[in-house]
């Protein structure tokens, strides 16, 4: 058993040499117990006991005599056992992309994360930090200033570092969507001045895709009614260009494009009944009774919108209809027109602020809008979108 042991842990050899010999010694043996013949003689067998270790074990295969009767049953076994043992062969590569390693500590924020874990993880993989953190900045600072649903408390934005705000901290993802809103209808036209139309389209495209990095990442559902109206928010906003409708109606305005239409039409010799086009208005009348008997508007009457904006009715290609919130008598729409390419720009449901109209005759009301402080008087101040 010692020649097994040995052959065994001989380390010159390979597995397949190992069995190779243990197999020639049981054959070996297996034929003299058929003919009862040694093939070799014992003092072979002591001189081959004599040879270093390492040429006994390159010649095994001849160590047949009467200690090889000996080994026969346990080289048997050990047949076995290393034909056992034999190493397996490499596991195949599995098909496919490897599988996902678990998210950096920093992201594993579990089922409700805060709007501060959102943001970072947003812009810690987003290929667009540069553009996208300035608009992700002012959403902050909306939601710092905004968001709190009365609360007086944090609604100071003087302690806000990115994306270190209070509001952040302490809101979920539930509080996203109703901020977009409220950023893309307020915060963006009135505190940030209508922006340029590029600019409007950086702030929608931010903006969607922070919506649906929260749909990839399971914080919102993509089949949710308010999910929905919000990525729809965001895409009426990015193609309206509020700017060009401000322009616009300013350079109309400086050119005397309504008091030129007016006059046109005075040269046409029609009535002031007959230059109505269809509308409905409601001028300040000094008593209710005035207001009942008056069926036309008359020179220097005013259609005021008071504090509110002026909504937009419709567009037509002529102009857009607006409308008060409130008339006494239902009678509060007014026609503004305008040439067909600015016609064009108009989006119903559009609100413009600072902005009433003055009838100046035969049909035609010119916007009436508002002085800044060097006594420039502006159409409008604001244009929110739809």
């Amino acid at each position: 058993m010692d020649l097994v042991t040995r052959l065994i842990n001989s380390p010159t050899l390979t597995m397949q040499d190992k069995v190779a010999q243990m197999k020639g010694w049981w054959n070996s043996y297996k034929q003299r117990q058929e003919t009862g013949v040694d093939e070799e003689r014992d003092e072979e067998r002591d001189e081959k006991n004599r040879e270093a270790p390492a040429q006994r074990e390159k010649a095994g295969a001849a160590g047949a005599s009467a200690a090889g009767r000996d080994i026969a049953p346990d080289a048997k076994r050990a047949i076995d056992d290393v034909s056992n043992t034999e190493s397996a062969p490499p596991a195949k590569k599995a098909k496919g992309p490897p599988a996902p390693s678990a998210p950096p500590e920093d992201e594993a924020t579990g089922p409700t994360p805060t709007l501060q874990q959102i943001f970072k993880q947003f812009h810690e993989h987003d290929r667009n930090k540069g553009r996208n953190l300035e608009w992700l900045d002012m959403l902050e600072c909306n939601c710092q200033k905004y968001g709190w649903s009365g609360d007086e408390a944090y609604c100071e934005s003087g302690d806000r570092s990115t994306f270190g705000s209070a509001y952040l901290k302490l809101h979920g993802v539930e509080e996203l969507c109703h901020n977009i809103g409220q950023f893309l209808s307020y915060f963006v036209p009135r505190k940030m001045s209508t922006p340029e139309f590029k600019d409007m389209k950086r702030c929608a495209a931010t903006l969607r895709a922070l919506v649906k990095f929260c749909i990839s990442r399971g914080y919102l559902e993509k089949d949710d009614a308010h999910v929905k109206d919000t990525l729809k928010r965001i895409s009426v906003s990015g193609n309206f260009d509020a700017e060009g409708v401000q322009m616009s109606l300013e350079r109309l305005k400086d050119a005397g494009y309504w008091k030129r239409l007016r006059a046109e039409r005075e040269d046409d010799g029609d009535t002031d009944h007959e230059a109505y086009d269809e509308f409905d208005y409601d001028c300040e009348c000094d008593s209710w009774s005035d207001h009942l008997n008056d069926n036309y508007p008359v020179e220097g009457d005013e259609f005021g919108m008071a504090d509110d904006p002026a909504e937009c009715a419709s567009v037509r290609k002529n102009g857009w209809v607006f409308k008060k919130g409130f008339s006494r008598g239902g009678r509060n729409r007014v026609l503004l027109y305008l040439p067909p390419e600015v016609a064009k720009m108009g989006r119903e449901a559009m609100e413009i602020s600072c902005m009433d109209f003055v009838y100046i005759g035969r049909g035609v009301w010119e916007p009436k809008g508002w002085e800044s402080h060097g006594g420039k008087e502006y159409v409008c101040a604001n244009v929110y979108p739809p």
